[in-house]
């Protein structure tokens, strides 16, 4: 069963996304937020998922390996936040995703 994001558009809607922008979902969960993003924008924004379940970034994965987009996945908890944009060698981020919440 895929997970279905609750209030998807509106949260990529309200973030405004740009051609360029360096995008972190921090709770990748499903997938299903940077699916949209990847939908919306190809290869022309840079991704970064991260999440505590490792089960959980294979998923997002392989569900998303279809699209050309740039995702680069990392395990681990958000609040490290600094630490893991450090070793993907980025300095900078443009938006940044935090779907806190119950898992299903």
């Amino acid at each position: 069963m895929i997970h279905k994001s609750v209030l998807l558009m509106e949260a990529i809607d309200g973030l405004n996304i740009k051609e360029g922008d360096i995008f972190v979902d921090c709770t990748v969960g499903g997938g299903g937020h940077l699916e949209e993003v990847c939908r919306r924008f190809g290869s022309k924004v840079s991704l970064i998922g991260i999440d505590l379940d490792p089960d959980a970034i294979a998923r997002a994965s392989a569900r998303l390996e279809h699209f050309k987009c740039p995702i680069r996945y990392a395990v681990g908890s958000f609040r490290n936040i600094d630490t893991i944009l450090l070793h993907s060698g980025v300095s900078k981020v443009d938006k940044i995703l935090f779907d806190l919440g119950m898992s299903s």
